[in-house]
């Protein structure tokens, strides 16, 4: 068996290539399962309840397969504030993982079925932008000395070197 290439992604930590195409792959799937819900009618509640099983199966994958092989190499490479957002993230995955566990005891026809539906949804996508955004860049570097706290931007008051022979003195 191959063993899986290493990436560089997500802040820089050790993630298989495998893994990050199947976490894509699996986004777009439940992209398309989110677009295929809107379509849906309001009665077709068949539909609409094999969709959300879909989505639960969907997300489900997504977590597990994030937990297993991106989180852990992220958070041993991250300072502590990018540690933090990776804390985030997985609280939203816990929050995303309580409505379909919600949903999953409720019925279509019920009253708040297609609004939780839809806040799901909208927290999902959410979620995947500040994936994006947060942990999908590359570390930034570290502010210069002059912008670090306790320094002043003031120029230095060290003496202008004589000028090279044969140059107007500077002023």
């Amino acid at each position: 068996m191959n063993s899986p290439i290493p990436s560089k992604d997500l802040q820089g930590g050790n993630v298989s290539r495998d893994a990050m195409q199947l976490i894509k792959a699996d986004r777009k799937k439940l992209e398309s399962l989110f677009k295929q819900y809107e379509k849906t009618s309001a009665g077709d509640l068949e539909a609409r309840e094999r969709l959300v099983s879909e989505m639960t199966q969907q997300v489900s994958k997504i977590v597990s397969l994030k937990a297993q092989t991106v989180y852990p190499p992220m958070q041993a490479k991250l300072s502590r504030r990018g540690r933090e957002m990776v804390l985030q993230a997985v609280e939203q995955q816990q929050i995303a993982k309580r409505m379909l566990g919600e949903l999953s005891k409720m019925r279509p026809q019920d009253a708040r079925f297609n609004a939780k539906v839809h806040v799901l949804m909208e927290n999902l996508r959410q979620h995947l932008k500040f994936e994006e955004s947060k942990l999908s860049q590359p570390p930034s570097a570290p502010p210069p000395r002059s912008a670090r706290p306790g320094r002043s931007a003031r120029p230095s008051r060290r003496r202008a070197s004589p000028p090279a022979p044969g140059l107007p003195p500077s002023r």
